[in-house]
């Protein structure tokens, strides 16, 4: 088997294994696999509640230039 075929062969397989690939892996992007759509999405389903401090320092200091809904537009 010389060189030629050799390579022929490894174009073939590479050829295959691009067309599987890409019959596997259509309807998926790049970026499904990341955690940050199931975190953004159970935010918006449970909300944010902050700890007891966060809250505590909430109430003595009154409310802020920042509004709820800017914070969790800022947040998602």
């Amino acid at each position: 088997m010389n060189f030629r075929q050799r390579f022929l062969r490894y174009g073939i397989g590479v050829f295959i294994g691009v067309i599987l690939s890409a019959l596997f892996f259509s309807g998926r992007s790049c970026n499904d696999w990341l955690p940050a759509k199931r975190i953004k999405a159970r935010m918006q389903l449970d909300g944010v509640s902050p700890d007891a401090y966060l809250s505590c320092l909430m109430q003595c200091e009154g409310p802020t230039a920042a509004s709820r809904e800017v914070l969790m537009t800022w947040l998602l």
